[in-house]
């Protein structure tokens, strides 16, 4: 960046001015996303119980996959993929994971066939994550037996929340007894 700053400082004072102003804003607000990003980090500690807890994530999209499996993996799961709900359905079996994350547009069987497939065999909880955040589609997630939904695009630390009181509220006394 000290290239640039020389070579932007280079020209007349009037656009030196503006652009030295600019490239003061640019690099508050670099700065600025990287403070926010150190304090997500910290704020990404998982409860001390949930730690290695198993979490399935079908979802058809490789790269978001990866961010979540970073995500979860740095919170203290073990995260297991599926691409799509019928890979995800042979998963459920061979991992028995403590929470399964599901998109719901996907080939081969998307969300809604899976979450009332995975419904039909498990109480496992299941948070949606999908594109679709529309009051309609969050209902339908819901009505199947989804036990949150969140919507696309997410932050990384709000997954994590999500997780971590979808499991809390779970594994309860109180949610035990009834």
């Amino acid at each position: 960046m000290g290239q640039v700053k020389s070579w932007l400082m280079s020209s007349s004072a009037t656009w030196n001015s503006f652009v030295g102003r600019c490239y003061k804003e640019l690099c508050n607000r670099l700065e600025s996303l990287k403070q926010v990003k150190e304090s997500e980090r910290d704020n990404i500690r998982s409860d001390p119980s949930q730690l290695g807890q198993k979490i399935l994530v079908i979802d058809d999209e490789p790269d978001l996959r990866r961010f979540i499996k970073l995500r979860l993996s740095r919170a203290g799961y073990k995260v297991f993929e599926a691409r799509n709900g019928i890979e995800g359905l042979e998963q459920l079996y061979k991992v028995k994971p403590h929470l399964v994350v599901l998109d719901i547009m996907m080939p081969r069987m998307d969300g809604w066939e899976t979450c009332r497939r995975i419904r039909e065999i498990s109480d496992v909880p299941i948070l949606i994550l999908s594109a679709k955040g529309n009051r309609g589609s969050r209902v339908k997630g819901l009505d199947l037996g989804a036990n949150d939904y969140l919507a696309k695009p997410f932050a990384g630390f709000e997954l994590v929340k999500r997780i971590e009181s979808v499991l809390g509220h779970t594994n309860s006394p109180s949610s035990e007894s009834t």
